[in-house]
């Protein structure tokens, strides 16, 4: 494993947001471990620049990758985040370097390890050495502090301890040990317990049953039916399901939070499945994205893993192409059906998915792909033989009354005590009871 420092900073957009969410897309990663990052920093650009001032920190990991993979990683993560190409110069939403590899020096093309100009740039010095005091300079064996006050000149403010920033406080960047990643499913399948799932589509909710302990909450596009009242999934789009996804992910603190991609929002090409995928991270606040499909999207689901996107799968009965099936099947009935869902799920799983939903599919087959893949798999119609199980909330709580498939099992009848509620309203409304002498001001 090398150690590594990585530079991250911003000076355009949401500068401190941005920074949270690079740091939880490394914590992400399956090939690096964080160990420490430094307090946030605010520093004035180089040069009497007139560029909004950057928000920066250093954050030292563990890694297998090669710095040139590093170096992919990396930019995936820019990319993310809504760094263009060729903005070296101009303000920029995230900026990730590769200041020390081991001890390694390389200079090549596309990359220059120890950082160029390292030496000299306070503002990466010091909250390198505030998180690594012992660091040297590769180059020439010189201890870093050594070059601090070279550098004095350099406007740089450590802005931890004014109430503004809420960057880790401690040398140890220690993750919340409650908070659900896309590593705890991997982790609670191995340990063999259960993920329990449900949806939501609004804060209050969320709220809820981020309190209640759910580990995932999965702002679906059944939000097209059960909030919208539509007949299908297929109208809501991608404008609406961010709304709904930042709503949640203000609620789904501990929870994993799954934006699901809607009907068109993938199918098109790979730059803008890419991109909408990444809307649902950058502005919807989801840690993951979820799409339906099996071996056919393999080779997009790759790709968006490779820029850092978590994703979960889905296959089996999937809504967006009820129009193809003409009605809620039951899948896996044939030695066909059956042969292609572990197929689709065998893809997924070496796509880089962390999970995949399986959807009305027939027990015994749930139970067999549950076996062959190493990544959780999330039954909804699928008997009780999957990782875990995931319900629309809605259906859940009794509050969707339109319709309500054989594997749903309501724990509430929320319908009911709303309408109860109602109905007493009305009453005391037009008998003025209500408001009363508690309801009324002084």
């Amino acid at each position: 494993m090398a150690d590594v420092f990585l530079g991250i900073g911003a000076n355009e957009g949401d500068r401190e947001g941005n920074i949270k969410m690079a740091l939880d897309l490394l914590r992400n990663s399956e090939d690096i471990r964080i160990i420490a990052v430094s307090s946030l920093y605010r520093t004035k650009v180089l040069g009497g620049s007139t560029q909004p001032d950057f928000l920066n920190c250093v954050v030292r990991i563990s890694t297998e990758l090669d710095p040139h993979s590093l170096l992919k990683a990396a930019k995936s993560i820019e990319e993310i985040l809504g760094r263009q190409p060729g903005t070296h110069m101009q303000p920029r939403p995230m900026d990730i370097d590769i200041l020390l590899y081991d001890n390694l020096e390389i200079q090549s093309e596309d990359l220059r390890i120890p950082h160029s100009r390292l030496t000299q740039r306070r503002f990466v010095l010091e909250p390198l050495l505030e998180i690594a005091p012992e660091a040297v300079d590769p180059a020439s064996s010189t201890p870093l502090a050594d070059f601090v006050k070279k550098t004095l000149s350099q406007d740089v403010t450590r802005i931890r301890e004014d109430g503004r920033s809420e960057m880790p406080d401690s040398h140890s960047y220690k993750p919340d040990p409650g908070k659900i990643t896309t590593r705890t499913f991997r982790r609670l399948k191995a340990e063999g317990t259960k993920i329990a799932v449900l949806t939501a589509y609004d804060f209050p909710t969320a709220r809820i049953l981020d309190e209640a302990g759910i580990d995932c909450i999965m702002v679906g596009d059944s939000a097209g039916t059960v909030v919208a009242g539509h007949p299908t999934t297929l109208p809501i789009t991608m404008d609406q399901m961010i709304f709904l996804t930042q709503a949640v992910a203000r609620g789904g603190k501990r929870a994993l939070v799954v934006g699901d991609m809607p009907f068109m929002s993938f199918q098109t090409s790979e730059g803008e499945a890419i991109h909408n995928a990444g809307r649902f991270l950058k502005e919807g606040g989801a840690q993951a994205v979820k799409l339906e499909g099996g071996s056919e999207i393999a080779p997009l689901i790759l790709k968006m893993v490779d820029f850092g996107i978590p994703v979960m799968g889905h296959i089996g009965l999937t809504p967006q192409s009820i129009n193809k099936f003409g009605a809620h099947l039951i899948m896996g009935k044939t030695e066909k059906q059956k042969k292609c869902l572990l197929q689709s799920a065998q893809a997924l799983q070496d796509a880089g998915c962390f999970a995949i939903v399986l959807e009305s599919v027939l027990p015994d087959v749930a139970k067999e792909i549950t076996a062959a893949v190493r990544v959780p798999t999330i039954g909804i119609g699928a008997g009780p033989n999957c990782d875990g199980q995931v319900l629309v909330i809605s259906d859940m709580i009794g509050l969707f009354e339109e319709f309500r498939p054989k594997f749903v099992r309501v724990y509430a009848d929320v319908a009911g005590v709303i309408r109860k509620a109602a109905k007493e309203y009305i009453e005391d409304v037009r008998n003025s009871r209500f408001p009363g002498e508690e309801e009324t001001y002084g």
